[in-house]
């Protein structure tokens, strides 16, 4: 019952944008097929995932998650982007509030997700001469802690949704992607 309600939240927030769920997922693997470079899918398997999150969750955190999950239900766009001006502003200070109110997801969802992720990534670096990963903004800071003696290039969800186009050349063709 919790998977799908954050899923239908995920999805109504998305239709607020006028877009669905995983497009941002999509348009990578465009621009990866486009450039003919490798795709790896590095996150660690959803399903179970959600699993070791809700069962490694204290009772107490269920039901503040539960609470929250029916308040959001009820966010609008103003909301969202609130949140998301909130994070942006100080990602540290709102993943320390995050970790003090769901010290479990913050563990699972988050913090342990980072490790795995950082591991593909320093795997397909051994590889690869570059490699480019798209991930959730809140997970920017931790795999970067991973990943530091690699000396990643991070560019942060603000950066992506401030400029009106980015042209990417590879063998003296150029591509017009823009980010909104």
């Amino acid at each position: 019952m919790m998977y799908q309600m954050l899923s239908s939240f995920q999805q109504r927030i998305a239709g607020q944008y006028g877009t669905e769920v995983g497009n941002e997922m999509l348009a990578a693997a465009e621009v990866a097929r486009d450039l003919k470079a490798q795709i790896a899918f590095i996150d660690l398997n959803a399903a179970q995932t959600f699993q070791d999150f809700w069962s490694g969750m204290s009772f107490r955190e269920k039901v503040k998650l539960m609470f929250a999950a029916v308040v959001g239900m009820f966010a609008g766009r103003g909301g969202v982007e609130k949140e998301v001006a909130r994070f942006e502003e100080a990602p540290d200070e709102y993943m320390d509030e995050f970790s003090r109110e769901f010290p479990s997801a913050k563990r699972i969802l988050i913090d342990k997700r980072d490790e795995s992720m950082a591991t593909h990534i320093r795997e397909l670096s051994g590889r690869f001469k570059k490699v480019v990963a798209v991930v959730g903004d809140g997970h920017v800071d931790g795999m970067s802690r991973h990943l530091a003696d690699l000396k990643p290039e991070v560019i942060r969800l603000h950066q992506l949704r401030k400029p009106p186009d980015v042209q990417l050349k590879q063998d003296g063709t150029t591509y017009n992607y823009s980010f909104q």
